[in-house]
């Protein structure tokens, strides 16, 4: 007879009364039992077939299922315990890195897809850096981002240079950790130091603005005098970044109109004017591509119509239609406006300073101060002669 039996037995009162007695004290021995049963060894299985009692009321048959159903919960107990550790490992290692990088800046989100190519998308970083790098950082427009993420908010970031007019091409490689983005070239997406153009005469004065000990206005190449000796001395066969500055505050359809009179002059970049309510001229050099360059991209077009000339859509901006260029600039005001992260990340907090420029534009029109070129040295001195130039400050191209 198996204990399972005996214990059927006893439950429906068919055992005598000596069984009846054993089993009793066979239960209320079961806490003290279970103390000593981790070191057991032969533990039979349930169907085995239990030996007697022995007549000196040794509890063979009680012990013996009681060890082995101890040591069955706790096996199971191991299975749940072990299955609950690797669920936490596999957690840790594969989904929590990723529930981590929605809690801060992620450059791989798809803000914008092809409408006839869902395969072709863009995303956060590569629109960001567009926006602010043609807003910010004249010839240096970079649209096109590598990432590789490493989980826990941290991305591994190259961003490459796709065309170059010197045949030198200049990638650049940094670390996005948790909102902190670090380029390992520092340079690489630093504006020239202070304003590169000098503003018209008319703007300047009585103002606070740079001038020589002789009173010469200049701006970041010395007086206008010492930007023209520095210019004739640079080397005939170096190709030259130059800022153009312009005589005077010119609209945006009298500049085009003035560009198509210079066949060989093609601009990379044109400086917007603006001002505050009072007249004050807001220093902050901003403006927006001429040429263009870079990849076709998508987003939000309703709330930011023309927000790229590069668009995948395949409708290229017209440079030289004023409503289209103005649309454009004042869209990108209001893109970084709305996403001012990105700003913080690359060292400038623009604050209200988007609004206050888009402000000006809509108010007073789209009006230009200087613009961006390349060109050799003596094809830059023979621009200053222009009557409407004013002012080229230079910097070697690499």
């Amino acid at each position: 007879m198996t204990y399972r039996e005996l214990l059927k037995l006893y439950q429906t009162g068919q055992l005598d009364e000596d069984r009846r007695q054993q089993v009793e004290s066979d239960i209320e021995k079961q806490d003290a039992i279970g103390e000593y049963l981790f070191d057991a060894a032969d533990i039979p299985s349930l169907d085995e077939e239990l030996p007697a009692a022995a007549e000196d009321g040794t509890d063979t048959q009680f012990l013996s299922l009681v060890q082995k159903s101890i040591r069955r919960a706790f096996v199971k107990m191991g299975l749940i315990v072990g299955a609950v550790v690797l669920t936490l490992v596999l957690c840790t290692i594969f989904l929590l890195p990723k529930v981590v990088d929605h809690f801060y800046y992620d450059p791989t989100q798809i803000v914008g897809r092809d409408e006839k190519n869902e395969h072709l998308t863009t995303e956060r970083m590569e629109l960001d850096l567009g926006v602010y790098s043609e807003l910010f950082l004249p010839g240096w427009y970079r649209n096109e981002v590598n990432v590789q993420s490493e989980g826990w908010g941290v991305y591994h970031i190259t961003v490459p240079q796709v065309v170059s007019r010197t045949g030198v091409f200049h990638n650049v490689s940094g670390i996005l950790k948790r909102n902190q983005l670090i380029f390992y070239d520092a340079d690489a997406f630093r504006p020239p130091t202070g304003n590169g153009f000098l503003l018209p005469e008319e703007i300047i004065s009585g103002n606070n603005f740079y001038r020589g000990e002789n009173g010469e206005p200049g701006a970041a190449a010395g007086t206008v005098s010492e930007a023209r000796t520095r210019l004739e001395s640079r080397p005939e066969d170096q190709l030259y970044q130059g800022y153009v500055s312009l005589d005077k505050v010119t609209d945006y359809a009298d500049f085009v109109r003035w560009i198509q009179t210079h066949e060989d002059l093609s601009p990379l970049w044109c400086a917007v004017y603006a001002e505050h309510e009072d007249g004050e001229f807001i220093r902050d050099m901003i403006g927006f591509n001429w040429k263009r360059g870079g990849m076709c991209q998508d987003w939000d077009r309703e709330r930011y119509p023309y927000l790229s000339v590069l668009d995948n859509n395949g409708d290229l901006l017209d440079v030289e239609d004023v409503d289209l260029m103005t649309t454009h600039f004042t869209s990108m005001l209001s893109y970084v406006e709305d996403h001012p992260e990105f700003s913080k990340m690359m060292g400038r907090s623009l604050g209200s300073l988007p609004r206050l420029i888009r402000e000006s534009v809509e108010r007073d029109g789209l009006r230009l101060y200087g613009f961006v070129t390349e060109g050799r040295r003596d094809e830059l001195l023979a621009l200053w002669d222009d009557p409407a130039v004013s002012y080229i400050y230079t910097t070697p191209m690499n």
